[in-house]
């Protein structure tokens, strides 16, 4: 029969701290964890269950060989222990597709990412306060581009948040199959990401600077490489029409 034990109460505590040992430890201290965990529940009438109600109701610790760590945090989402749970889920890397849908309908993805937001701006060697405005641009789906934990993926979201804030899409009206092609050979040049052709001309995310840049070089460049794309083709079709001449 399973009980309920309160979270400090003193055989709790030392049975959890012996299934950290029988879990975690190594060699002979594994064993004697696990040994004296057995005796500990032997003596007690304790299952794990009434330890973690992660485990199962038994006193047989092989079924601990077959139970991830991840499932024992997991276990306590929406209990008193909730956020000591979300400390470590946040961080774990094993996590399915389906945990980490559920971590993240208890987590306050906002406030992760401004909790973390100092150490990841260091890490990128970045501003902290762009990281903490672009920590409220993230959102549970963004983390679906991402792999890794869950926090892992918040800082994934969170750079690419800014990088969004920082290069918005533009679109640069050109005439033509030509000028597009043109066109996005120079923003390919200046680093520009999700380059697209359009009925319009051609889209792209760019910075302030990429996109001064282009329109400058579109102004005194285009038609000169229009110049030299012509009469490259020009000499290419020449020689195509050589090689299939009848000798």
């Amino acid at each position: 029969m399973t009980r309920t034990l309160a979270a400090d109460h003193p055989l709790r505590t030392r049975a959890l701290k012996l299934l950290q040992l029988a879990r975690r430890g190594v060699g002979g201290e594994r064993s004697n964890a696990a040994r004296l965990l057995l005796t500990h529940l032997q003596t007690h009438d304790l299952t794990l269950y009434d330890i973690d109600p992660g485990l199962p109701v038994t006193q047989d610790l092989s079924v601990l060989a077959s139970i991830r760590e991840a499932q024992l945090y997991l276990a306590k989402l929406g209990t008193d222990e909730q956020d000591e749970a979300l400390g470590h889920l946040v961080d774990d890397p094993s996590l399915t597709a389906a945990e980490i849908a559920r971590v993240v309908e208890v987590l306050d993805l906002t406030l992760l990412a401004q909790t973390r937001a100092a150490t990841w701006a260091h890490l990128d060697g970045a501003d902290e306060q762009a990281y903490l405005g672009a920590a409220a641009q993230v959102t549970p789906a963004a983390l679906s581009d991402f792999g890794g934990s869950i926090a892992a993926r918040t800082h994934e979201a969170v750079r690419q948040a800014l990088w969004l804030a920082t290069h918005p899409q533009r679109l640069l009206r050109v005439q033509g199959e030509l000028e597009q092609l043109l066109v996005s050979g120079l923003l390919a040049g200046l680093g520009a990401r999700r380059i697209q052709t359009t009925p319009e001309g051609v889209q792209a995310h760019l910075s302030g600077e990429q996109l001064a840049l282009v329109r400058s070089m579109m102004v005194h460049d285009l038609e000169p490489l229009k110049c030299q794309l012509l009469e490259a083709g020009k000499v290419l079709a020449e020689q195509h029409a050589r090689r299939r001449a009848p000798k």
